[in-house]
């Protein structure tokens, strides 16, 4: 009587290797598109944030910086936060920020993550793939951001005083209102 020695066969095993294979290559999309829906969900509470910030910004002085937003009654600049260091000096009450900011009065905190260059708030913070957040404040006081002022796919005025979003992964489609990050 022969008798099998104990252990796997060879393609015992092979066939066990290639099995834990398809399921771990099964599973990698469904992580990464996990992933991307915890980015969105950081970027829109970043939206929030930047939005309530700049609304308490708006309670302390009781105007829109001109040299940042644009004169009182002109119509709203689209602010773009990693090219205007000023706004992130100015939320986090930077002494750089006086003129805009002259009560030094800290309306956000930046994780050196959200920050384009880490530990350098001049240099505006990003989205969490790297793209830029886009900002427009009411300068006529009408609590309105009609067509045209905001992002180019929204075609309807806003009824906010200040809008922010993010174009959100893939930038190449530009803004999409129902799957990009936004404040409103």
């Amino acid at each position: 009587m022969n008798k099998r020695p104990n252990g796997f066969t060879l393609i015992e095993l092979l066939v066990v290797v290639t099995i834990i294979a398809l399921l771990a290559g099964l599973s990698f999309p469904a992580v990464n598109e996990a992933l991307n829906a915890a980015r969105r969900a950081e970027a829109s509470a970043m939206c929030s944030q930047v939005r309530i910030a700049l609304s308490a910004y708006l309670e302390e002085y009781g105007a829109w910086d001109a040299t940042l937003f644009g004169a009182a009654g002109s119509a709203p600049t689209q602010i773009d936060s990693t090219t205007t260091g000023r706004l992130t000096e100015m939320l986090i009450g930077d002494p750089a920020a006086d003129p805009i900011n002259p009560r030094r009065r800290t309306f956000m905190e930046f994780s050196d993550k959200a920050l384009v260059t880490p530990g350098t708030p001049s240099a505006g913070f990003q989205d969490p793939w790297g793209n830029p957040y886009f900002i427009v404040v009411d300068t006529d006081y009408d609590n309105r951001i009609t067509s045209g002022q905001g992002p180019s796919s929204v075609s309807t005025d806003i009824v906010s005083s200040i809008i922010v979003w993010s174009e959100g992964q893939d930038t190449s489609d530009g803004f999409t209102v129902a799957r990009d990050p936004k404040s409103w």
